[in-house]
């Protein structure tokens, strides 16, 4: 394998793993709040389990060094002293089980069980013994620790022999607990527990998202040509009058969305002279990608440019031009064509702010499919032909209703809007094989809202214009081109 062969190896997986932690990223900004009040949820479950199970255990001990009465000042007493308190602690628990020890702490308690645990140790190679007694109760740990000190030796002579136990230091009543409670640590563990669930939940939701990402993923995913990328295009609210104005002709917008619009408008008219393309619809898989934005820059970019340009709002179920280009609310629009309760000159408006002409939705209708299938809209269309040079159809979403797959039968091409990591894959298909069914030439795809990741991935063809300024702009399209 050559070294170019691995390098571009390499950077696929890189940029897989970029895509990876990109989408990751987007998921913990969609998802996060849920992901805080689950860690919250946990740690809440977890502090309240600690606190349920919580039993204080108290622990009472008594240190004594242990000897053997045969010793003597000649004798080798300090191997003795060590033997016999080894012996002590490894004969423990058999003299313990043994039930006799057992007997007299009970008879001592006035119970019927040891309500505790008795264990010895020595300390290192020396002749000393602790005995630990622990018990739920202080005073039941302390009582059973005196009566094992008074009744040990006698139990223990008739195995190790006779033994002398020097008491050196014994713990009072306990206080404190010997295992203080661990709450917030309980709660602490609740808060990873939410964490690992939240990351986990991330791998799985990125490695599942089939999404556009960018322009590449048209030719890979969709074997489909993207035309063009448009930036996404952010506004800081500001007062009650705030709005939302996407388009050419706001002041404010970026030059990167200026230039992508005149790319896409330079290539539609490319596609339009090569193939005598007049009428193009624009739609979408799905509601929300933006679809009506683009329609409507696409009619304004050609407008200014001299063309002689009609916008139609053929969404008739959801008809939003009138709003998206600032005119009247109220008026006949297609529906009213359509239902001959208005004629084309009523409806057909002229935009002076845009320098083209528009045709509105009108009243909202739901079964818009049978209007536009019919020979009415047919001629409509053959009219608007004759009288201009693009038509723009404004269309339903095409994954979800069947009107634009009606309108694709008369319309010349259909430009398909995608909207950067939205609609899933299967259904960008599933509406572009509804287009290819009805055989409209597909000009293209747009990739809509394109923002770059964390990883860098995303909109690349922008990005150098704000380096270089205004590249030869205005600070917006008006008055740069010719107008309609």
């Amino acid at each position: 394998m050559s070294d170019y062969n691995r390098e571009q190896i390499a950077e696929a997986e890189k940029i897989d793993l970029i895509r990876i932690i990109n989408d990751m990223w987007k998921g913990a900004k969609r998802y996060g709040v849920l992901f805080i009040l689950l860690a919250g949820l946990l740690a809440g479950v977890f502090y309240y389990q600690a606190y349920r199970s919580y039993v204080p255990v108290y622990t009472a001990t008594a240190t004594f060094t242990v000897s053997s009465d045969t010793s003597s000042l000649y004798s080798s007493s300090s191997y003795l002293n060590e033997k016999t308190a080894t012996q002590i602690v490894n004969t423990f628990p058999y003299i313990l089980n043994s039930g006799l020890l057992q007997k007299l702490v009970m008879q001592d308690l006035g119970t019927e069980t040891i309500p505790g645990t008795i264990a010895t140790e020595t300390l290192g190679k020396t002749n000393m013994i602790t005995i630990l007694v622990t018990s739920t109760k202080p005073e039941d740990a302390y009582n059973i620790l005196q009566s094992v000190i008074e009744h040990y030796p006698e139990v223990a002579e008739p195995v190790i022999g006779k033994v002398v136990m020097t008491l050196l230091d014994m713990t009072d009543i306990p206080e404190n607990a010997a295992n203080p409670p661990a709450f917030r640590g309980s709660a602490a563990r609740g808060v990873a527990a939410g964490l690992i669930i939240g990351f986990v939940f991330l791998l799985f939701y990125a490695f599942t998202r089939k999404t556009i990402h960018e322009e590449e993923d048209f030719k890979k995913l969709l074997n489909v040509d993207c035309i063009c990328a448009i930036p996404q295009i952010i506004f800081k609210k500001r007062g009650k009058k705030y709005r939302k104005d996407i388009s050419i002709y706001n002041k404010k917008i970026s030059l990167s969305f200026l230039e992508a619009i005149r790319v896409l408008r330079a290539r539609i008219e490319k596609d339009a002279k090569k193939n005598n393309l007049k009428i193009f619809l624009v739609t979408s898989a799905a509601p929300g990608e933006g679809k009506s934005t683009i329609a409507a820059n696409i009619a304004m970019s050609l407008a200014m440019g001299g063309a002689r340009v009609v916008l139609v709002d053929c969404d008739l179920r959801n008809p939003s031009v009138r709003e998206r280009l600032n005119m009247e609310e109220d008026g006949p629009g297609l529906y009213e064509l359509l239902t001959k309760k208005a004629d084309l000159q009523q409806v057909f408006l002229k935009n002076e702010q845009y320098h083209m002409y528009v045709i509105p939705g009108g009243e909202p209708y739901n079964n818009a499919s049978e209007l536009l299938d019919s020979p009415r809209m047919r001629s409509l269309l053959k009219k608007l032909r004759e009288r201009a040079d693009y038509v723009i159809l404004d269309t339903a979403p095409v994954g979800m209703l069947t009107d634009t797959a009606v309108l694709a039968e008369a319309a010349d091409a259909a430009l398909f809007v995608v909207k950067q990591d939205y609609a899933k894959c299967s259904n960008i298909l599933e509406g572009i094989g509804q287009l290819a069914e009805s055989k409209i030439y597909i000009s293209g795809c747009i990739l809509n809202g394109a923002q770059a990741g964390i990883g860098g991935y995303g909109y690349k063809s922008y990005r150098y214009y704000n380096k270089y300024g205004y590249y030869g702009f205005g600070s917006h399209y008006a008055g740069q081109e010719g107008k309609a």
